[in-house]
C-alpha cells in the first residue's frame, strides 16, 4: 500500500479527484487499485508495465500536454492517466 499520497490526482468524467492511496490486495489478480476518497478506482497491473520514458522540460518553454503541443490546462505536478484503445500514459 502506498498511502498518504500528495500532487496526484484522477480524473472521473470532468471531475479531478486526489488520490490518497495506491493499493494491490491480490497481485495474481491482474488488478490495481487507487482511493480516491469516495470510492476505489480499480486498473490492471498490465497498464503499468510499461511506463513511458518521462524527460526533463525547460519550464520557460511553457506548458506541453502529452501529445506534446500547448495546452492552456496543463498543471505542473498534476498526473494525468489517459486512457486510449486499452493503454495508459502518463503525463506530468
Amino acid at each position: 500500500m502506498i498511502g498518504e499520497l500528495s500532487g496526484v490526482s484522477q480524473q472521473e468524467l470532468f471531475l479531478w479527484f486526489p488520490v490518497k492511496g495506491i493499493r494491490v490486495d491480490v497481485p495474481s489478480s491482474g488488478l490495481i487499485y487507487f482511493d480516491v476518497g469516495v470510492v476505489d478506482k480499480q486498473f490492471s497491473l498490465s497498464l503499468f508495465e510499461n511506463p513511458i520514458e518521462c524527460t526533463a522540460a525547460d519550464p520557460s518553454d511553457g506548458p506541453i500536454d502529452s501529445r506534446g503541443s500547448d495546452d492552456s490546462r496543463y498543471q505542473p505536478g498534476r498526473l494525468e492517466f489517459e486512457m486510449a484503445q486499452g493503454n495508459l500514459r502518463a503525463a506530468l
